[in-house]
């Protein structure tokens, strides 16, 4: 039996010295040389290759004589050989185990090019009189890792696919069902005003609201039409605005005027506005404040103030939609200028409408060059404002 003298478990540079076999007194024959996997033995206290088959040479790169003699640490990263012989430590120290690893593992190892593999291997202890040594069968499977690292990306983006398009055609349920429900209503109303209009007996002060109440229900059948057509057109970028110079009282007047009906059942308050020019384009825009006083109103209960300001300041006009409501959580503040996006009422309950009013302001106002935000904090009202330039 030989005799190793160790140093902390581990051998030092004086005491190493390699022994002495052939391949017939390890027991192996022929078929050790004519393996196809790569088969080292190693000298446990040692750390130390002292035999190996050709095939190490299609594995690491080495002859098996560049690599017998040498420390197996020379066959990994440096970053994984400390830990290497950490181990055979332990194993030394420990005097009622048995080296066995039959499982095959993989490790990252270190080529003679420098370039990294990664090696499956499996490790058994040979009973050998006198020795400790350990029989090494390796393989490299650094092109089969990378096939099923391509594999697992393909299935992953396959699956990202199917999820998207899953996610689509649920959007594209949910769409026709909005659609279908916010069309409805102002369908049902016109149906039932029309049942109503044929009646002999209606006054004329009658008739004249019921033909109000009709033109005001297929103005919000327009309304409806006309915001999914532009947020089409926005999604395809063939969306444009078309500024001008327009006079700022004027394009207030426009939008207080198409809502003055919704207005009216609340305390709406118009600042003083700026005899200034601006530029715009004046339907967009006007479009934009409708929407923004719409909400107001929607997300309000009646009898809310709600005050719509204009302030000129270094050639721009700075517009605010302001509401004392109950403000909009900043959960919320986060999606409701994305498209079909809606805010909660005070209660917490979805609000009628189709999600697009803000996601067409927003975009009709960043091709002004300016931004549509929103402050608000619960129980605080909210504040909807954007910048508009001066015509020079």
């Amino acid at each position: 039996m030989q005799t190793v003298e160790r140093a902390g478990g581990f051998p030092t540079a004086e005491t190493i010295q390699k022994p002495r076999h052939t391949p017939g007194s390890l027991g192996f024959g022929p078929l050790f040389w004519a393996a196809r996997d790569a088969v080292i033995v190693i000298d446990i206290p040692r750390i130390e290759m002292i035999f190996c088959n050709p095939a190490v040479e299609t594995v690491y790169g080495y002859t098996p004589g560049e690599l017998e003699g040498q420390q197996v640490s020379m066959l990994l990263p440096e970053r994984l050989r400390e830990m290497a012989r950490g181990a055979v430590r332990s194993f030394m120290d420990d005097d009622r185990g048995r080296l066995e690893l039959d499982t095959p593992m993989e490790i990252p190892s270190l080529h003679k090019s420098g370039e990294d593999i990664i090696v499956e291997f499996t490790v058994s202890q040979l009973d050998i009189p006198g020795e400790q040594l350990a029989f090494v069968i390796a393989r490299d499977v650094t092109e089969r890792k990378r096939l099923e690292s391509e594999r697992d990306a393909l299935l992953a983006d396959a699956q990202a696919t199917l999820l998207k398009a899953n996610e689509l055609a649920a959007l594209k349920s949910d769409f026709v069902a909005m659609i279908a429900h916010e069309a409805g209503n102002p369908i049902a109303a016109i149906s039932g005003m029309m049942e109503l209009w044929g009646r002999d007996d209606l006054q004329d002060d009658q008739r004249k609201r019921l033909s109000h109440a009709i033109r005001s229900e297929v103005r919000l059948l327009q309304r409806l039409v006309s915001d999914v057509q532009n947020a089409t057109s926005m999604d395809r970028g063939e969306f444009s605005v078309s500024p001008e110079p327009v006079p700022l009282p004027h394009l207030i007047d426009d939008a207080i005027l198409a809502m003055k009906d919704q207005l009216a059942m609340h305390a709406f308050t118009l600042e003083p506005v700026p005899d200034v020019t601006i530029l715009a384009d004046r339907e967009r825009i006007t479009q934009v404040l409708q929407n923004l006083l719409g909400n107001a109103v929607k997300y309000t209960p009646p009898g809310t103030p709600v005050t719509l300001r204009a302030r000129s300041c270094d050639g721009h006009v700075h517009i605010d939609v302001i509401d004392e409501g109950s403000g909009i959580s900043q959960e919320d503040l986060e999606h409701i200028f994305t498209k079909f996006g809606r805010g909660r009422n005070a209660t917490g309950h979805r609000v009628p409408g189709m999600g697009l009013g803000l996601y067409l302001s927003r975009g009709i106002v960043h091709d002004h060059g300016s931004t549509l935000f929103a402050t608000s904090a619960p129980g605080k009202g909210t504040t909807f404002s954007f910048d508009l330039a001066e015509a020079s």
